[in-house]
């Protein structure tokens, strides 16, 4: 059975700001962005187990190459996708996403 990934508006929000700050410090980086988060949230469906749990549910996998984290849970209809966000980030924000 294939998960499904539901991202919460946050986290679209957090993508839309990640690939638009990549593509405006070098036209073109944005797409390597896209390949690595690609290939985490692919690792997280085929095992959302693997990572371990930070606080309050949420797991938190680590982007190759990028210095930015997918916060998530597992959900009865697949994996939330509550934040993605750079890993120097203060912790409250995706704290306060954890609820």
């Amino acid at each position: 059975m294939t998960l499904t990934l539901l991202f919460t508006p946050a986290a679209e929000r957090d993508l839309a700001d990640a690939i638009q700050w990549y593509e405006s410090a070098r036209p073109g980086l944005s797409w390597d962005f896209r390949l690595a988060l690609d290939a985490t949230l692919t690792r997280i469906v085929n095992h959302p187990e693997a990572y371990a749990f930070i606080a309050h549910g949420l797991r938190r996998a680590l982007l190759s190459r990028f210095p930015y984290g997918i916060f998530y849970r597992r959900h009865e209809a697949g994996i939330q996708v509550v934040g993605i966000l750079h890993t120097s980030r203060e912790p409250r924000v995706w704290q306060a996403r954890s609820h």
